[in-house]
């Protein structure tokens, strides 16, 4: 599923509202002056900061290429740097819906650059794109690494360093992949034919 329809047609609590429109990202800005957006092909490529009232969705491509995403400005950094992390799940029947995540460990990337939103041009410092740096070459994550642990007790380690509890991140996590899973059952049922 793609990071477009995740946020333009799933209603969660764990991902930043999306829009297909441009005049529905300046109608939710005007209401909600403190967010800032992204504006990104669907590919999840071209991403940059823009202000809503500026976003043409026709300028370079059609209209079904783009789209406007609510952009996290104070991310939880690590080392100053914006990161993210994947989880890996595997769905092994749709009806009944079943599926399993592997819980081991996670799949963790970094923006190329420390994280900065003053020149939004310098995407390298707001966007983990093609040219981010992976878990496993990321100075603090790599002595973990290197040392015989996964990319995911780095990461606990990390969180832990910062009070968070753990149980409530992974229960989240779960939470999550259940909720969007889940919402997405009959159309999976009906998209395979037996």
């Amino acid at each position: 599923m793609s990071k477009s329809v995740l946020g333009t047609k799933t209603n969660s609590k764990y991902i930043p509202k999306a829009f297909l429109k441009a005049e529905n990202v300046v109608k939710y800005a005007s209401e909600n002056p403190d967010k800032l957006f992204v504006m990104k092909l669907k590919s999840n490529r071209g991403v940059k900061l823009v202000k809503p009232e500026l976003m043409n969705f026709t300028a370079t491509a059609s209209i079904k290429d783009y789209f406007a995403q609510e952009f996290i400005k104070n991310p939880l950094l690590w080392n100053g740097h914006k990161f993210d992390f994947s989880i890996f799940v595997a769905i092994t029947s749709v009806d009944p819906l079943r599926l399993y995540y592997y819980e081991k460990t996670i799949n963790l990337r970094f923006c190329s650059k420390p994280y900065s939103i003053e020149d939004p041009d310098d995407v390298g410092s707001y966007v983990i794109g093609s040219e981010h740096i992976s878990g496993q070459n990321f100075g603090p994550v790599k002595k973990y690494v290197t040392n015989g642990y996964t990319n995911k007790e780095a990461f606990e380690n990390f969180m832990r360093s910062k009070g968070a509890n753990l149980t409530e991140i992974w229960l989240k996590a779960e939470d999550l992949i259940r909720s969007i899973t889940m919402g997405k059952e009959q159309s999976m049922i009906d998209g395979v034919s037996f």
